[in-house]
C-alpha cells in the first residue's frame, strides 16, 4: 500500500492502468484451479485496507478498500462430465463506508 508515500503515489499518479491510480489501488493475482475451465482466472487483489487521500496518501477516515466482484461462470470437473455453475471474482477495489453498528 502506498499509504503516506509521496514520491510513489506521484509515480502511480501518471500510470496508465486505473488500478494504480486509484484511491484503492489493486493488483490482479492468479487464480488457478485445474479442475475448473476456464482453468486460469485473474482477479483484483486490494493493496490497502482502507482507501487513501489523492493529495498525501492518508488513509481516509470511516471509508475502506473493499472488492467489487461479479459473478461468471464456470465449469468443474466432477468424475462423470463438467458441471457449470457461477463463481464470483473480483474485478477491483473501490472505497465504501464501513458498516455501522447504529440500526
Amino acid at each position: 500500500c502506498p499509504e503516506n508515500n509521496i514520491s510513489l503515489l506521484r509515480e502511480l499518479g501518471t500510470h496508465p492502468s486505473v488500478s494504480k491510480r486509484s484511491t484503492t489501488p489493486w493488483k490482479y493475482v492468479l487464480n488457478q484451479d485445474t479442475n475448473r475451465y476456464p482453468v486460469n482466472i485473474y482477479e483484483a487483489c486490494c493493496l490497502c485496507s482502507n482507501c487513501l487521500t489523492v493529495m498525501d496518501g492518508r488513509h481516509i477516515p470511516d471509508v475502506k478498500a473493499a472488492e467489487i466482484k461479479v459473478p461468471i461462470k464456470a465449469a468443474f470437473w466432477n468424475g462423470t462430465g463438467p458441471v457449470v455453475r457461477y463463481i464470483h471474482i473480483a474485478i477491483g477495489c473501490t472505497c465504501v463506508r464501513r458498516r455501522s453498528s447504529m440500526g
